[in-house]
């Protein structure tokens, strides 16, 4: 077979080229230029290639530069578009105080633990009901930055008061009473008048519930007393009525009353009558100086003055106990006799 002619066809037919063209022909194409194969970021030390990495950066330059771009541009644009806000914060501190309706030695107030009780504080600084009565204050329901001004009055109301809620914050002060009562808002003056408004509205608020305790606490006794003076009334009427119908008698009415029987019952009479003896004498002497005709020396006696200030003294008493006690009572009655 010469050199020129062809190769027979097989699984590996081709054509042989002349032994004059051997040393022409192409060597095989590297898979990778030995260059650019290595990484260029590891000298040959197998260390970092600073300059490989600048030769990087500066063929990828522009790139780079629009990635930067296009990062400081939609930055940019969400802060623009993002709403700021500012945040008020007020301070108000909590003080403890018992509870307590009846001014006595033996009555122990009404006390609780202090973690439940400032728990409960926290709880009513953010209650529905103080954010709708800040809503009420400052007509929030009105400004669409809080409530839809499409809705109806009772649901921009209760959304205005769902806004606040949101955006209020309770935190104590360390450990101590001093709570900080924030509000997070875009209008800065509007967070500062609503944190303002919600603490004033928490100190009307307690001040209320503590006078609704104290009147509660008034109406309570005010209606025990009054039941209290009927049943001593009924009583006393009672116990006149057992008096009367039992003929007892009760002296000493302002120092203490004691009943009188037997003996002592007879000395008492023997004393009355004596005393109506000389009452009887004491008005036929009377009498008979207004019927003399020189009675200018019996009324100027020390006994006519003696006996009218006696009267006048028993007048006054008896219409002093007539405010307490009717004329019938056994008191009353005495009373009159002597007159």
């Amino acid at each position: 077979m010469s050199p020129d002619s062809p190769l027979s066809l097989g699984p590996r037919a081709g054509r042989r080229l002349p032994e004059s063209y051997r040393e022409e022909a192409l060597s095989p194409y590297p898979v990778a230029d030995p260059r650019y194969s290595r990484d260029p970021y590891e000298e040959e030390g197998g260390g970092f290639d600073f300059w490989g990495a600048v030769r990087t950066l500066l063929r990828r330059k522009f790139m780079i530069m629009a990635i930067m771009i296009l990062g400081t541009s939609a930055g940019l644009l969400l802060t623009l578009r993002e709403v700021p806000l500012y945040r008020a914060t007020a301070t108000i501190e909590v003080q403890r105080e018992e509870t307590r309706i009846f001014e006595a030695a033996n009555v122990d107030p009404v006390t609780v633990a202090d973690s439940e009780y400032m728990a409960t504080q926290y709880a009513l600084l953010k209650s529905r009901a103080l954010a709708e009565r800040v809503v009420e204050l400052l007509d929030l329901s009105g400004n669409p930055l809080y409530a839809d001004p499409e809705l109806g009055r009772e649901e921009r109301v209760r959304q205005a008061a769902d806004n606040l809620i949101e955006n209020l914050q309770v935190a104590p002060e360390g450990r101590s009473r001093v709570v900080k009562v924030s509000f997070v808002g875009a209008d800065p003056g509007d967070a500062a008048r609503i944190a303002n408004t919600v603490v004033e509205s928490f100190i009307e608020s307690s001040l209320e519930r503590k006078y609704n305790t104290t009147a509660y606490a008034r109406k309570f006794l005010e209606e025990r007393l009054v039941t209290a003076k009927t049943a001593l009334e009924e009583a006393e009427r009672r116990l006149v009525d057992y008096a009367r119908q039992q003929d007892i008698l009760e002296i000493g009415a302002s120092q203490g009353s004691s009943s009188l029987d037997g003996d002592a019952l007879f000395a008492l009479n023997a004393e009355l009558a004596k005393a109506q003896s000389e009452r009887i004498s004491a008005e036929q002497t009377y009498r008979e100086m207004l019927s003399n005709t020189a009675t200018a020396e019996f009324l100027d006696s020390e006994d006519l003055k003696r006996l009218r200030a006696m009267r006048s003294d028993l007048s006054a008493e008896y219409q002093e106990m007539l405010g307490t006690f009717k004329p019938e009572y056994p008191d009353m009655v005495k009373l009159q006799a002597r007159i």
